[in-house]
Order: structure tokens, then C-alpha cells, then sequence
């Protein structure tokens, strides 16, 4: 296994990047490789590595870190192969070298396939954040493993140490502190490039520590609606997006709709203090007053609104203005074209956005770097 770590170091790169990025639907990614490499221990062979095998089988960053894993699990098996040729005719403390670090490769295959499952995970829609956080901790454990497997050939000298090191070596001892600085250093770049030449709308503002925002929109045309949901916390932190697409009969309608989405995936995420935020004034109205005139269509839309709402005595609707709700605006429009019910995972949502040359969507704000 040639730099069996050093792929498994940059699969850990990989994720948590993913985790971090609401990335680009192009049909390669070869800006994403190139960022991606530029912070792993041997950047001409990441890139070589990632460019071979990636672009042809890789639509998505996710998609991108799933051949990593492949690439990773193939590396170790090989490596798992050598190491069990080695065992025949060896001295005792070799034999016993040899024998915890193959029991250390088999862990580190089974954390790998166990990375691979929380990255499919994804494709279903599961919560973003508790997959990526799975897939982190299996990447982790497997450049444990294979540290570990290293240590047990300190004291012994002559060619099987030689032969073992030649093929586990370059652990990286400062994985962590690297990934945080990728993963930085990536979504800075996004930012500085929203705002490279373009004037910013009304920024989005964030509620209070402990609270937050859902920003909802619609797109409607012809009877036919798409919908946008985001949630962000306090720092401004995208922690869901949620989509969906319905028939309806107006735009009122539509609009009632993707705040119904709204409160659905709050109650079923349990968010207690939460501001819902849409730029149909009619609709936050009809929800905060008993009087007024109502959309007729989109009454019982708001009954079930209401409904949902008696249990949360922490929430508040209000009105925001179209310009600071831009990115839940995208979000519907984007929804269009995916027609996806539901969370959807943030790495297969454009840039674009959130971010569209055309049309600024956010400030620096939006962003979080902590």
C-alpha cells in the first residue's frame, strides 16, 4: 500500500471541506481538487491521484470523497495482503509486530467502509451535519489505526521495518490542525469571491445567540411551486436547507406553503426559539392578526401554520424584505430543477446559490470561519 496514510489523510481533508461547502453541480471539479491538494502533505500526488480517478466518477464533492474512500480501502487491502505475506519465518517480535498491525489495517478497513456508508447516507437526504460528523470520526479512527500499526515496528530493526514503513508511512501527525485550515481557508476564499465587483443587497441579519433563523420563499408559476427553507444560527451558519414542490393556485398560496414546509421541518427537528422570516407581508400578517383580508386559497395553509405554531410558544414570524431574503429566493428557484422533498444535503446545492455573480445574495456575514 504506497501512501496508504497519505490517502487516508486526504480523505480526511476531503470531508471535512464537504462539510463546510455548499458546492458547484459542474460536471468536474477540477478548481475543487486543486484547492483540496494545495493543503495535503504531497500535493503533486493528490492531484495526480484525485484527477485520474475523480473527474470522470465524481459529479459532486461528495461524489469526490467517496472515490477517495475507494481509493483509501483498496490501498489498505493491499497493504493487508503484504503485511500477511510477511508473517511466514519471522522472529517473535515480529510476528507479534506484525500481527496487531494487521489487526490494526482490518479496523481501519472496516472505519473506512464505515466512512463510505455515512457519505452514501447523504444521498437519501439524511441530516447533513450527524453524517459528516460520523464520516469525520471513522477517517480519524483509521489514521489511528494505521499510527498505531507504525508504533509496534519502533524497536525493531532490519528489513521488515523497512518493508512495513515503505508502504504505512507519512502519518500526519497535525491532520487535524490541517483540515480546520483547509476548511477555512476554503469557505474565506468563497466569501472574498461574492464580493469580488458586486455591491451587496440589505444584509440578512441574525437573531439572537441561542435562536434561529428560517428564511422561506417561493417560486411560482403556471400552478406549479417550488419552495426554499434555510436555517442559520446566531453566527450566520447555513445548518439546513429544505426543499419542495407542490401544485398550487396562486402565488399567496405558494408562498403559505413553503412556510408550512417551514414549521414542519422545525417541529420535526424540535427547534424551540425560532424566527420564521418571508417576504409575503399578506401571509405574516394573516399569522400575527385576526383581522384583516386573507388570502382565500391560502387559508388553510395557515390553519395548519397554526396549528403546528401552539405547540412552540417561541416562535415569531416577520416580515422580511425581498432583497435581505435572497438565498431562500435561490433556494426556491434552484428547487425547481432538483424537485426534492425535503432536507437537502448542502453539498449538492450550487454556489451559485448563495452566491450568484448576477444577483449578490449575502454578505461576509453569512459566512461562518470559527
Amino acid at each position: 500500500m504506497p501512501k496508504a496514510l497519505f490517502f487516508i489523510l486526504l480523505l480526511a481533508l476531503l470531508i471535512v471541506s464537504t462539510t463546510a461547502h455548499a458546492a458547484d453541480k459542474s460536471p468536474k471539479h477540477p478548481d475543487l481538487i486543486q484547492k483540496s491538494c494545495a493543503h495535503a502533505s504531497y500535493p503533486d500526488v493528490c492531484l495526480r491521484t484525485l484527477s485520474s480517478y475523480g473527474s470522470a466518477a465524481a459529479n459532486t464533492p461528495r461524489e469526490l470523497a467517496e472515490v477517495a474512500v475507494r481509493v483509501s480501502l483498496a490501498h489498505v487491502e493491499r497493504a493487508t495482503d503484504f503485511l500477511s505475506d510477511l508473517k511466514g519465518g519471522r522472529g517473535r517480535r515480529e510476528q507479534g509486530a506484525l500481527k496487531d498491525c494487521l489487526e490494526q489495517m482490518g479496523d481501519s478497513v472496516d472505519q473506512l467502509r464505515k466512512t463510505l456508508a455515512a457519505l452514501q447516507h447523504l444521498r437519501r437526504g439524511d441530516d447533513f451535519q450527524w453524517q459528516m460528523s460520523n464520516a469525520e470520526t471513522w477517517v480519524s479512527a483509521a489514521l489511528t489505526n494505521e499510527d498505531t500499526c507504525l508504533d509496534g515496528f519502533e524497536e525493531i530493526d532490519g528489513r521488515v521495518r523497512s518493508d512495513v514503513r515503505r508502504r504505512i508511512k507519512n502519518v500526519a501527525k497535525e491532520v487535524l490542525t490541517l483540515v480546520t485550515k483547509a476548511t477555512k481557508a476554503h469557505w474565506k476564499n468563497i466569501a472574498q469571491n461574492c464580493q469580488q465587483g458586486h455591491a451587496l443587497y440589505q444584509p440578512w441579519t441574525a437573531p439572537p445567540p441561542g435562536w434561529i433563523k428560517i428564511n422561506t420563499d417561493a417560486a411560482f408559476l403556471d400552478g406549479d411551486a417550488s419552495t426554499g427553507v434555510i436555517f442559520r444560527d446566531h453566527k450566520g451558519s447555513i445548518l439546513y436547507a429544505v426543499t419542495s414542490t407542490h401544485s398550487c393556485l396562486d402565488a399567496f398560496s405558494a408562498e403559505a406553503l413553503a412556510l408550512l414546509k417551514a414549521c414542519t421541518a422545525a417541529d420535526s427537528l424540535k427547534t424551540k426559539k425560532v424566527i420564521f422570516e418571508s417576504d409575503c407581508l399578506n401571509i405574516i400578517t394573516c399569522l400575527n392578526t385576526s383581522f384583516g383580508s386573507c388570502n382565500w386559497n391560502a387559508s388553510p395553509i395557515l390553519d395548519k401554520i397554526r396549528k403546528i405554531w401552539t405547540g412552540w410558544p417561541h416562535w415569531n414570524f416577520k416580515f422580511a424584505s425581498r432583497s435581505s431574503n435572497g438565498a431562500s429566493h435561490a433556494l426556491a428557484s434552484w428547487a425547481k430543477s432538483c424537485s426534492f422533498d425535503g432536507i437537502v444535503p448542502l453539498i449538492d446545492i450550487p454556489i451559485s446559490v448563495f452566491c450568484d455573480r448576477g444577483s449578490p445574495l449575502v454578505n461576509s456575514s453569512f459566512f461562518s470561519f470559527n
